[in-house]
């Protein structure tokens, strides 16, 4: 819950506001938002403001000037109207802390619509502002925090941000985890830029390999905390069936995504933990993901996470996929060759979170990598989980009709359009 102990509110000629809103304890601000109804560079202000203030102290926040503000978002003296509401707003917050040190107030009032059409105001900034801001970002996390590191996938986001925070610091910490799943592209991409640029690099490993996870908790179907509830739509079908416990799917498809908690989160810890790393660095986009809109909507590209007790900075945050291939264009960047074989995004081969969608993982891996995907179909066993989904197996007819579903996996493997391509 985001309690503010400092709110201030200031109201520009035509009508328009920006409300900045602190939460601090014992001079240092742990969290600060806004909220506008403008749609202009109001929002880029209202963004600058706040991420100053996260992570600072009233005390260091207190000069902040609009001149300031103009320098960090790139605004010409003609937008300084912008820069001075901010400054007044945030001056307002502080002014509210310092005299009254509010407790008790509720939680900023914003909607997902409003801060959807902030982010489509900050997308829509020219390449040019956006890396200013950029810039800024990485700069306010190096100097806030003591041992600042970069979480690189060696993606075409990720590796954009190395390129970007290096020329900052040179020296900072790269973490990469290695799942023992990435593609061999990303790898051998990894290995190479990792010497070239004589990063300090880490690797983190996990415990288990894919395979031990998939064994013993199931195949990474449908996303994110969406493995059980895709279940909880289909029922009614296992009613009419006779089988309406949800439990027993679940045990026939072993659909589940613990396998992000142990390749990729739990080695990521242990590495942070071994860094003492207090600030972590990701390549992450707003528009990528529903899920990260949520997040960047309610915390916005700069915030503490009270779970892993450190912060977490998202300097790419309002990119779009074009501007980071552009960037690449400009600076001549090296990217993975995985992205000229039809892939989007990289990660996991197996990964299957997305086969609900056309053009998943799954399709894009059986064009690119033909004999990994037939190893995974076949030898691993997922054509018969596949089968199994489409034809409502329960367990028991699972086991007995194994020979049977072996035998359906070869007659289907090699028939176009292709039978495992979606669910």
């Amino acid at each position: 819950m985001f309690n503010p102990n400092g709110i201030g509110k200031a109201f520009g000629t035509c009508g328009e506001f920006l409300q900045v809103s602190l939460m601090v304890n014992d001079d240092e601000i742990t969290e600060a938002r806004f909220c506008t109804n403008a749609r202009n560079n109001i929002i880029l202000c209202g963004e600058i403001v706040t991420i100053l203030a996260k992570g600072s102290t009233i005390s260091k926040v207190k000069g902040l000037t609009a001149d300031k503000i103009l320098e960090i978002g790139g605004l010409s003296d003609t937008e300084r109207y912008y820069a001075e509401l901010a400054e007044k707003a945030l001056g307002k917050a502080i002014e509210s802390y310092i005299n009254s040190n509010l407790k008790g107030n509720s939680e900023l009032s914003i909607s997902y619509k409003e801060r959807k059409e902030h982010l489509n105001f900050l997308q829509s900034l020219p390449l040019k502002q956006k890396i200013r801001l950029t810039n800024f970002v990485i700069k306010e996390a190096l100097d806030k925090h003591e041992r600042p590191v970069i979480a690189w996938s060696g993606g075409k986001d990720s590796t954009v941000l190395l390129f970007l925070s290096l020329r900052q610091k040179p020296d900072i910490d790269v973490v990469w985890i290695n799942t023992g799943v990435e593609y061999p592209e990303c790898v051998k991409f990894i290995r190479k830029i990792s010497s070239e640029w004589k990063l300090n690099f880490h690797e983190a490993k996990p415990e288990m390999t894919f395979w031990q996870v998939v064994e013993k908790y199931g195949y990474p179907f449908f996303g994110k905390g969406n493995s059980r509830g895709y279940w909880f739509n289909r029922v009614n079908l296992w009613k009419r069936k006779g089988r309406s416990e949800l439990a027993r799917v679940i045990e026939v498809t072993k659909a589940s995504t613990e396998c992000c908690r142990v390749l990729k989160e739990r080695p990521a810890s242990r590495m942070y933990q071994k860094l003492n790393a207090d600030c972590i660095l990701l390549g992450n986009i707003v528009s990528e993901s529903h899920q990260r809109f949520l997040i960047w909507a309610k915390k916005g590209g700069y915030f503490y996470s009270s779970s892993e007790k450190r912060w977490k900075v998202w300097p790419l945050s309002i990119w779009t996929e074009g501007d980071v291939w552009k960037y690449h264009e400009l600076y001549n960047i090296p990217y993975c060759s995985i992205y000229d074989k039809g892939h989007r995004r990289n990660g996991c081969w197996p990964c299957l979170m997305d086969i609900k969608f056309p053009d998943n993982h799954l399709q894009s891996l059986r064009r690119s990598h033909p004999k990994l995907w037939r190893f995974l179909i076949r030898d691993k066993g997922l054509g018969e989980v596949i089968l199994a989904l489409k034809q409502g197996l329960d367990a028991k007819e699972l086991k007995e009709k194994r020979d049977r579903l072996k035998a359906q996996v070869e007659e289907l493997i090699e028939k176009r359009p292709c039978y495992f391509d979606k669910l």
